[in-house]
C-alpha cells in the first residue's frame, strides 16, 4: 500500500545546520586530499561540463612517457544515462591540446565519446592505463574521475537530482532490523525534498525512524557533490527469500524523481534462534522481585534484553509453572534507532499468583539469538527458581446489597477472593428488569381503569369490563419470572473453595446461560477467572457486572483493585447512570396515575385539576424519557482486549503496520464492526482498528432473561 507524506523540515533543517557548521573544514580536508591524490592520478578533462539529454561529449586525458603502440586502456562501467559512442582513441599528444604536456616529452592523449541519454548528473571513470616499456617494467596508470551535467531540455534544462535507495546490509536475516536510508546523491548542493511517496515491500514490517543519516560530500576533480539523506527507515524481514523494496516518487524543487527498486536477499534463521527471532548483539536475564510471599500476594519475575538489534521485534520466552498461573504481564522498553538497530532495552514483567500454598518451581526457558557480525546463534539460560508461599486466612465476604464496599478499603486479598452466596446473589439480582417485556405489564392497571371508565361511560356496565379484566390476568399470570440458578451457584462456590478454579469458572458459566445480566454471577464468575490466569475475561465480567449494576460501589472497587494489580491505566470506566429499572418503575406509577386523571375527568372540573393533569402527563413523558437514556446507557457494552496483547491498526487490514500495542485487559470503546475488525477507542482517547478476535466484546450469552 502507498503512503505519501511532506517531508520534515525541523529534520532537515537540522541536517543544513551541522553541515554549514563543518562544511568549511571538510572543504578544506578535501581539497587537500584531493590535492594529494592529483599526485597519484592522471587528470580527466571533459569536453563540456553541461550538455542537454540527446548531446555528444568527449572526455580525454594525457599520458605522459608513452607511445601510441604502448598503451591499453581498462574502461570502468559506465552509468545508465549515457552511453560510449566511440573510443579510446590514442594519439600522439602535443603542446595545444589543452593538457599539460612537457615539451620534449613523449605524450599520448586518449580520448573517448559518449551520448547522453538522459538527464542527470553523473560519474565518469576512473580508468586504468596500462602502459608497456621495451626496455623497463611495464606500469600502470590511474585517471581521475570527471562529472558530467545532462540538463532535460522539457523542463528549462533542469540536471534533476538522483534518489536512491541505500540499504545498510543487502544480504540480512529473517527478523534483523536493517537500516534502510534513501538519500538524494551527487547533488550539487543540500536539498529538501516537498513530498515524499513510498510503498511499504512485502514480506515485513516498514517503519520510518527520525534522527538517523548524515550528509556526506565527495570531490571529484573540482567539483563537490553531495549525499543528502532525505528519510530513514528500519526494515524487519518476515521472510527468508528475495524480498524487493519498491520505487519511491520524490518531489524536489517542482520536479518529481522515482528511484529504483533495490533487492535484499534475506538468510533464514538458524532453528536455534527461530523461538525468539532475536537478531542482534544482545544479553539476557531474568529475576524474581521476591521468592517468598503471603498467599494473596503473587511473584513478580522480570526478563530483560540489553543491547542493539531488532528489540522491537522479538519473542520473550514463557515462564513454565506447574502449580501457578500467570495472571498479567507487563512490557517496559526503552531504546532508540541506530544504523545497526535498535539500543536500548526492552523487559517484561510476570505476575504470577500460586494455586496454593508451598513450594512452587518456576522454569525461564533458555533465550536463544543470532549475532550477525559472527553469525553464531548465542544462548542464555534455562533458569529454575524456588518460590515460597506461606498460608493466610481469608476474611469473611462484604455484603454487596448495600452498594458499597467495606470501611477498610476492600483492596485486600479476602474481600476480593470470596464469592458472593446464593442469598447476596438472589438479593442484587435487578428486579423487573427493564429489557423483559412482561415487566411493562405493570403499566397495564391504569389502562384497565381508562377501558372501565370509558365502558361505563357508554352504560355498557361492568359486565363489558370483566372479559378484558380477566384476559389480562391471565397475561399477567404468565409472567413467569425466569428460572434461578441456585444448583449452578453452589457448585461453582463448593468448586472455588476446594481449589478447582477452572471448574468453578465452568459452573458460573453455565448459571450465567440462565441469567445473563446477573451482577452477582457475573461478580463471582470474574473472581474464578482471576485466580485461574484469566485476567481479561475477569474484567469484562466485573465490567458487566457493573452496567447492570452501576451503584454498586463493591463492583467498582473490586475492578480498580484488579486494574492496578494488572498495571492498566487509563481505563475506560464503565457508565454511571441511574438504573433502568428504577426508572421503569417510576415511570409505571406515573402513567398509572396520569390514566387514573383521565378516567375521573369529565365536566365541571376544575382548572386546577387540568394543571395537575398536565403536570402528571409531562412527568410521565420526561420519566419514560430517562428510561430510555438510562436503558441505552446499559446497553453500552465495553470491550476488553482478549488474553493476547493486541495491537492496534490505523487501517482494517492484516497487513497494515503495528501502531500501538494494548495489554490485556484494557478496556476500550467500540465505535464501528467493519469486516473482521473494531474502530476502537482507548482510555487515551486514541482511535484505531483492531482484529475482532483479539476483543472480548458481546460475548455473554444469549438466554432468558432475568
Amino acid at each position: 500500500m502507498g503512503s505519501g507524506r511532506a517531508a520534515d523540515p525541523a529534520a532537515g533543517g537540522k541536517r543544513l545546520l551541522v553541515f554549514r557548521r563543518f562544511r568549511a573544514l571538510s572543504a578544506i580536508a578535501g581539497l587537500l586530499l584531493s590535492a594529494s591524490a592529483a599526485w597519484a592520478q592522471v587528470p580527466i578533462a571533459v569536453s563540456e561540463q553541461q550538455v542537454p539529454a540527446g548531446g555528444q561529449f568527449s572526455v580525454s586525458f594525457v599520458l605522459q612517457r608513452a607511445t601510441v603502440e604502448s598503451v591499453s586502456v581498462d574502461e570502468p562501467d559506465y552509468p545508465d544515462g549515457i552511453r560510449k559512442t566511440g573510443g579510446p582513441l590514442i594519439r600522439p599528444s602535443y603542446a595545444g591540446s589543452g593538457l599539460y604536456v612537457p615539451r620534449g616529452s613523449d605524450a599520448v592523449e586518449v580520448e573517448l565519446t559518449y551520448t547522453a541519454l538522459r538527464p542527470g548528473r553523473y560519474i565518469i571513470g576512473p580508468f586504468t592505463c596500462n602502459v608497456t616499456s621495451g626496455s623497463g617494467p611495464a606500469r600502470q596508470e590511474r585517471t581521475g574521475q570527471a562529472v558530467i551535467a545532462v540538463t532535460d531540455p522539457a523542463h528549462d534544462n533542469r540536471v534533476p537530482p538522483e534518489v536512491r535507495w541505500i540499504v545498510a546490509d543487502p544480504h540480512p536475516y529473517q527478523g534483523q532490523a536493517v537500516f534502510v536510508e534513501l538519500a538524494l546523491v551527487d547533488v550539487p548542493e543540500p536539498l529538501l525534498p516537498e513530498q515524499i511517496s513510498t510503498t511499504p515491500p512485502a514480506g515485513g514490517v516498514f517503519e520510518e525512524v527520525r534522527g538517523l543519516g548524515k550528509i556526506r560530500s565527495s570531490i571529484y576533480g573540482r567539483t563537490e557533490l553531495f549525499q543528502v539523506p532525505i528519510a530513514t527507515y528500519f526494515f524487519t524481514p518476515t521472510t527468508s527469500g528475495d524480498v524487493t523494496i519498491p520505487p519511491a516518487n520524490v518531489t524536489v524543487d517542482g520536479a518529481t524523481v522515482s528511484s529504483k527498486p533495490v533487492d535484499l536477499n534475506v538468510a533464514p534463521l538458524p532453528p536455534a534462534a527461530e523461538s525468539s527471532g532475536a537478531v542482534g548483539s544482545l544479553n539476557f536475564s531474568a529475576a524474581v522481585a521476591d521468592p517468598e510471599i503471603t498467599e494473596g500476594d503473587s511473584f513478580d519475575i522480570t526478563l530483560r534484553v540489553d543491547g542493539t538489534g531488532n528489540l522491537s521485534y522479538f519473542k520473550f520466552p514463557e515462564p513454565v509453572v506447574a502449580d501457578m498461573v500467570v495472571t498479567s504481564s507487563s512490557e517496559r522498553s526503552r531504546y532508540v534507532p541506530t544504523e545497526h538497530g535498535y539500543t536500548g532495552y526492552r523487559e517484561v514483567v510476570y505476575q504470577l499468583s500460586p494455586k496454593a500454598p508451598g513450594v512452587s518451581t518456576l522454569r525461564v526457558p533458555a533465550f536463544h539469538w543470532l549475532d550477525p557480525s559472527d553469525g553464531n546463534v548465542h544462548i542464555s539460560g534455562p533458569e529454575t527458581y524456588k518460590l515460597t508461599t506461606d498460608p493466610a486466612a481469608i476474611a469473611a465476604a462484604p455484603d454487596p446489597s448495600a452498594g458499597t464496599a467495606p470501611a477498610s478499603g476492600g483492596a485486600e486479598r479476602g474481600s476480593v477472593f470470596t464469592l458472593l452466596s446464593v442469598e447476596l446473589v438472589r438479593s442484587i439480582e435487578p428486579r423487573g428488569a427493564y429489557h423483559d417485556i412482561l415487566n411493562y405489564l405493570w403499566l397495564l392497571p391504569g389502562m384497565l381503569v381508562l377501558a372501565a371508565s370509558i365502558l361505563l361511560r357508554r352504560r355498557k356496565g361492568l359486565r363489558s369490563v370483566l372479559p378484558f379484566i380477566g384476559g389480562a390476568l391471565l397475561f399477567v399470570a404468565a409472567a413467569v419470572t425466569a428460572p434461578f440458578p441456585e444448583n449452578e451457584i453452589r457448585d461453582g462456590i463448593s468448586s472455588f473453595q476446594s481449589g478447582r478454579v477452572e471448574n468453578a469458572v465452568a459452573d458460573f458459566t453455565r448459571a450465567l446461560q440462565v441469567r445473563p445480566h446477573s451482577p452477582g454471577i457475573l461478580y463471582n464468575l470474574a473472581l474464578c477467572d482471576y485466580q485461574a490466569g484469566s485476567p481479561a475475561e475477569a474484567v469484562y465480567a466485573l465490567a458487566n457486572a457493573i452496567r447492570f449494576r452501576p451503584e454498586n460501589g463493591l463492583f467498582r472497587q473490586t475492578l480498580d483493585w484488579m486494574e492496578k494489580r494488572l498495571s492498566l491505566t487509563r481505563q475506560i470506566d464503565p457508565p454511571r447512570s441511574v438504573n433502568p429499572d428504577l426508572m421503569l418503575i417510576i415511570t409505571a406509577i406515573l402513567f398509572n396515575l396520569t390514566c387514573v386523571l383521565i378516567a375521573v375527568s369529565g365536566a365541571g372540573r376544575s382548572g386546577r385539576y387540568v394543571i395537575v393533569l398536565v403536570f402528571s402527563v409531562l412527568l410521565t413523558l420526561t420519566s419514560a424519557g430517562g428510561l430510555i437514556y438510562a436503558a441505552s446507557v446499559q446497553q453500552r457494552e465495553l470491550g476488553v482486549i482478549g488474553r493476547n496483547a493486541g495491537n492496534l491498526l490505523k487501517i482494517p487490514r492484516p497487513d497494515a503496520s503495528r501502531w500501538i500495542e494494548l495489554p490485556a485487559g484494557t478496556t476500550v470503546e467500540v465505535l464501528l464492526d467493519s469486516n473482521g475488525f473494531y474502530l476502537i477507542r482507548t482510555g487515551y482517547g486514541v482511535e484505531g482498528w483492531i482484529p475482532a478476535d483479539d476483543v472480548l466484546y458481546n460475548i455473554l450469552p444469549a438466554g432468558p432473561a432475568s
